[in-house]
């Protein structure tokens, strides 16, 4: 069969879809109200004694070729040329332009976040070496001071022993021998520069004398851990097994 048939409003499809914010979808229209056009089927037709029966009806040209009604499509959706499409377009434009300068003060801001940044860590590196070089310089008035104190410390104990060690000073103690105990006096003879002698007598048996020489020896000549920062070392003159320290 052929069947004739007339659209009541404008019928569209898709065109093209326009990507941007937001979407948009330009239609083209296909079918124009009030416009004619044919369809072509077949029906199947059972006759019954004079009654007549159809089914089964089958249309030959598929309705989609027609389009849909604008109501179809979605709000975003314009007809091609129209001024309504022309609008979106240009809204979509307007837009992309905001979009990209978002992006570009986007891009601008990091740039001087990370200019900041550099900045601030350069600050706080020279900040850091000069905080570096003032305590190095102070360390080293520090050590510098205690080196100077601790020179004066070994003059002052220089002169306080050679004080001690003008000949014919005279000093009393005990010293331990063969696991006893001996009384002694000891008395400085002669004091030449570092070298001194000494002669000692065991207050028990005042015939045993003994003559010691030595010398002062510094501290930086001893190892580390001596206390007497200028100990005296004497050996006896004679064949005694004696030492003094």
């Amino acid at each position: 069969f052929k069947a004739t048939v007339t659209s009541k409003e404008d019928l569209y499809q898709v065109d093209r879809e326009v990507e941007g914010t937001p979407p948009v979808t330009l239609l083209e229209i296909v079918q124009a109200a009030g416009t004619k056009a044919s369809l072509y089927g077949s029906v199947e037709a059972h006759r019954i004694m004079d009654q007549w029966t159809l089914q089964s009806p089958q249309i030959q040209v598929g309705f989609e070729q027609f389009g849909s009604p604008r109501g179809a499509f979605g709000p975003k959706s314009y007809v091609r040329g129209s001024n309504e499409a022309k609008a979106a377009l240009r809204q979509q434009a307007v837009n992309a332009e905001i979009e990209a300068q978002a992006r570009r003060a986007a891009l601008e801001q990091k740039e001087r976040e990370r200019i900041a940044r550099e900045e601030q860590e350069e600050r706080e590196r020279i900040a850091r070496q000069e905080r570096e070089e003032k305590e190095r310089i102070a360390l080293e008035a520090q050590l510098k001071k205690e080196e100077e104190q601790r020179e004066m410390e070994r003059e002052a104990a220089y002169e306080k022993l050679i004080l001690a060690t003008v000949p014919g000073t005279r000093y009393i103690g005990t010293i331990a021998r063969d696991d006893e105990v001996h009384r002694i006096c000891l008395v400085f003879t002669e004091q030449t520069s570092f070298m001194i002698s000494a002669e000692v007598t065991c207050l028990d048996r005042p015939e045993e004398k003994q003559t010691f020489r030595g010398q002062l020896i510094s501290d930086l000549q001893l190892e580390k851990g001596t206390n007497a920062p200028y100990p005296i070392v004497m050996n006896p003159t004679g064949g005694s097994d004696w030492a003094i320290t």
